[in-house]
């Protein structure tokens, strides 16, 4: 199962090896995604329903008698997804917020010459309070939907963030504030804003199934 990414690095994979795959991916998924998966020779599952999802991927792999790729149990995909943490650090140091899925896993590399002290503020996920000397990579999973703040206990300037989500409609604003969401099926939503300093502001949203929605909203401090 998968969004569209780790669609196709298994049809890819799958074609390498030469054994059949198929992929369970929700209708919203990108249509060049969808593609690009077929491409590689996957046979591709559209679903409806985020929620019934993983009973949909278990009813296709008991029927094919398939293994099971699971994109957030996998302890090596959970390898590879930590990567992505030095990978941001390296090419982009100055970054304050990352998002995550739920289940997923950012390994926190310390880079610098001096030693560092990793403490988290979380009420979902279970805290932590880890020294970090030089090269020391630390991975942790986040399994629960939540933001989570991460602090320097020897530095109190530096601090971060790990917005946990649990649905694959989220992004990072630009610069000027503007922000796209694709493939968001038609229906009422909860739009929730989050900025680090002037937290939380949500609005009522209603998507169409032609036209673009746009949404304007304004924040400031209390």
């Amino acid at each position: 199962m998968s969004a569209g990414n780790l669609a196709q690095g298994v049809a890819y994979a799958a074609r390498r090896a030469g054994v059949r795959c198929w992929v369970v991916m929700l209708r919203t998924a990108s249509a060049a995604k969808i593609r690009a998966t077929e491409g590689y020779g996957a046979e591709v599952i559209l679903h409806p329903d985020p929620a019934t999802w993983f009973e949909r991927v278990e009813e296709v792999r008991t029927r094919h008698e398939a293994l099971l790729v699971d994109p957030w149990g996998d302890p090596a995909l959970i390898a590879g997804y930590g990567s992505i943490g030095a990978e941001i650090l390296e090419d982009l140091p100055d970054v304050e917020v990352v998002v995550v899925p739920v289940g997923g896993t950012v390994e926190f590399l310390n880079s610098d010459r001096l030693l560092h002290n990793l403490h988290s503020a979380s009420s979902e996920n279970p805290t932590f309070n880890r020294t970090q000397p030089k090269g020391r990579t630390i991975p942790v999973v986040f399994k629960k939907p939540e933001t989570v703040r991460i602090d320097c206990d020897l530095h109190t300037w530096m601090r971060a963030w790990v917005v946990v989500a649990e649905h694959p409609f989220y992004a990072v604003t630009e610069a000027n504030g503007e922000f796209v969401l694709d493939n968001v099926p038609p229906g009422k939503y909860t739009l929730k804003i989050w900025q680090e300093t002037l937290g939380t502001v949500t609005r009522e949203v209603t998507v169409g199934d032609k036209d673009t929605t746009g949404v304007t909203v304004e924040m400031g401090k209390k």
